[in-house]
């Protein structure tokens, strides 16, 4: 992720003073790159293990989930956290957004947030959990809110069947949301979804089913260009037959995404 003066801001799952995660950022040094190390995940209090990179505001605040660690309780390192982390005379300093914990009721008891946050032009920030409730596959998406200085917590989406949405989401310029399921869809081997009208209550569309052949389990993020197309890639599946479950492939869906003004 780049910030406005260019610096570019990423995180490790591992390492760092306490072996559970890093955030640093890279600033222009010549031909090259210097890197800081920002903050070091300690696991309890703060989190642990961040598995998907930051976003950056307008201000400069970078945000962020953990895969593992925080306060929550009914997971054995902690359920995750999301995170934000501003910078003030020369130190970052990290808030605790969300810790995740089985039992929240208002957000359906998501827990383990390994994928990035999404950031609106209002400043609400989105993500997922890959287990929701009972420990199922199922998981959650959810949404961040800008309130009195803070964020207020919601749940956007409780996924009814199997998902597992390793990837997060992302928005087009009408608000809709797309994403990958590992798990579920007609063969069981992952899906790729919309969720409509989510101003009022999401409505979920499921826009492929993988087969295998064309794929499947597919735990990355999609992205969508200027004309609305969607793409993302799969794990396994396709037609290689140099891995036993296939080696995976990269696709597109056309033209299911709002476009963005040229």
């Amino acid at each position: 992720m780049f910030d406005a003066a260019g610096n570019i801001y990423g995180t490790t799952t591992n390492g760092g003073a306490y072996d559970a995660g890093t955030v640093f950022e890279l600033t222009r040094s010549g031909s090259g790159y210097t890197e800081s190390i920002l903050y070091n995940f300690a696991g309890s209090p703060d989190g642990a293990n961040p598995f998907a990179g930051v976003v950056v505001d307008a201000a400069g605040n970078l945000y962020g989930t953990t895969g593992d660690g925080g306060t929550g309780r009914g997971c054995n390192y902690g359920c995750g956290t999301a995170f934000e982390l501003t910078s003030s005379n020369g130190s970052w300093q990290e808030n605790v957004l969300v810790n995740f914990d089985f039992g929240l009721a208002y957000l359906a008891g998501g827990i383990y947030p390994y994928s990035s946050l999404v950031l609106d032009a209002s400043g609400n920030l989105y993500g997922t959990t890959i287990y929701s409730g009972n420990i199922t596959l199922n998981g959650i998406v959810f949404k961040l809110a800008p309130s009195d200085g803070g964020f207020t917590p919601s749940l956007l989406y409780p996924f009814p069947s199997s998902c597992q949405p390793y990837g997060g989401v992302i928005m087009d310029t009408e608000g809709n949301f797309f994403g990958q399921c590992v798990y579920g869809g007609a063969n069981g081997i992952g899906w790729v979804f919309e969720l409509t009208n989510c101003s009022q209550r999401c409505t979920v569309v499921d826009l492929h089913d993988f087969t295998g052949r064309d794929g499947g389990m597919p735990p990355s993020p999609v992205t969508l260009d200027a004309n609305g197309n969607l793409y993302g890639a799969t794990e396994y599946g396709g037609t290689s037959i140099n891995c036993q479950l296939g080696c995976g492939v990269v696709w597109e869906i056309t033209g299911v995404g709002a476009p963005r003004e040229k």
